[in-house]
């Protein structure tokens, strides 16, 4: 099965949002965390970066129940994301849903940047939450013996 991933480019170069996304130990802690979502109907997914078609050719969505997906580039206003019309992030104040999954590692100032926007008693979700911790980034593959 072929995924529809770019994982690198002649002028960007390679795409280190698919090394860490695709990564074998990311998983089952990704999956884990889809699942959670497909619990929590309806979600909304923040993609500044454009990530999320890729997560999801990794881990697909379809049990989740999106409602919205809110972008930062303005260049990206209406398309087709994951079967929603992508919408500026400053229209997820109107959102109603349970949770936010912002498509981003490191999130914690992108989280910071709309928090003002986030409706109360909405749960965000971040990449940070499948991320490997620095000891799991090299996996050494002892001989047999």
């Amino acid at each position: 099965m072929a995924l529809d991933i770019n994982t690198f480019s002649n002028v960007q170069g390679g795409f280190p949002f698919f090394k860490a996304a695709g990564h074998p130990a990311v998983a089952p802690m990704a999956q884990a965390m889809v699942a959670r979502l497909a619990g929590m109907p309806p979600i909304a997914i923040y993609d500044p970066s454009g990530f999320a078609p890729a997560f999801a050719q990794l881990y697909p969505f379809d049990a989740m129940s999106i409602s919205y997906v809110f972008v930062q580039d303005i260049s990206a206003l209406g398309e087709t994301v994951l079967g929603q019309t992508t919408q500026p992030v400053t229209d997820l104040a109107a959102a109603k849903v349970s949770a936010l999954l912002v498509m981003a590692f490191d999130a914690e100032k992108t989280v910071r940047d709309i928090a003002h926007l986030v409706p109360a008693g909405t749960e965000i979700v971040t990449l940070d939450e499948i991320r490997l911790s620095d000891d799991l980034s090299l996996i050494h593959i002892s001989e047999p013996t």
